[in-house]
């Protein structure tokens, strides 16, 4: 006969062992490139696969004119992005264009406001790929449509030239 503490080290292993095999695994790059591809024909934009990782969604908007969405995918995470300004078309600290980007990260929901590594202002947002669907993608590129040219029209005069347009092939 099994002991009761037998039994319940058993059914211990098997609630574990049952935690951990419904643990989602990754996709793989190629799985995540599926997904996406996937996602953005039902979405109904038009899109360009720029690599098996990288698609872009053109726009244009009444302050930015022609510029892109930009999606990038890795094995977990979705990272969608546009570059409002070349680095070399602003003074990152100039007193004024500093607090107004500060404002737009408070006031912007579901979006970052940064500089990347080359010194470009950009807005983005970040989801985990595995949970992202056909409506949660059009609404992050919907906000990040709106958010650049919220963000391009209130900073546009401390910007110098006109707005990054020809970053659409």
């Amino acid at each position: 006969m099994i002991s009761r503490s037998a039994l319940c080290e058993l059914g211990a292993v098997l609630l574990i062992a049952g935690a951990v095999a419904a643990i989602p695994s990754p996709l793989s790059a190629e799985d995540g490139g599926a997904k996406m591809e996937r996602l953005l024909s039902a979405s109904g934009y038009a899109y360009t696969r720029q690599t098996p990782t990288v698609w872009s969604i053109a726009f244009h908007g009444k302050a930015l004119g022609d510029n892109k969405v930009v999606l990038a995918i890795d094995s977990e995470l979705l990272v969608v992005f546009v570059t409002i300004a070349k680095a070399n078309r602003f003074n990152a600290y100039e007193p004024e264009f500093e607090h107004k980007l500060l404002r737009f990260s408070d006031a912007l929901d579901r979006v970052k406001v940064g500089f990347d590594q080359d010194g470009d202002l950009f807005v983005r947002t970040d989801a985990s790929l595995r949970l992202v669907d056909v409506q949660e993608l059009k609404i992050d590129v919907e906000q990040l449509e709106s958010s650049s040219e919220e963000i391009y029209g209130t900073v546009a005069s401390l910007t110098s030239g006109s707005p990054p347009r020809s970053t659409v092939k």
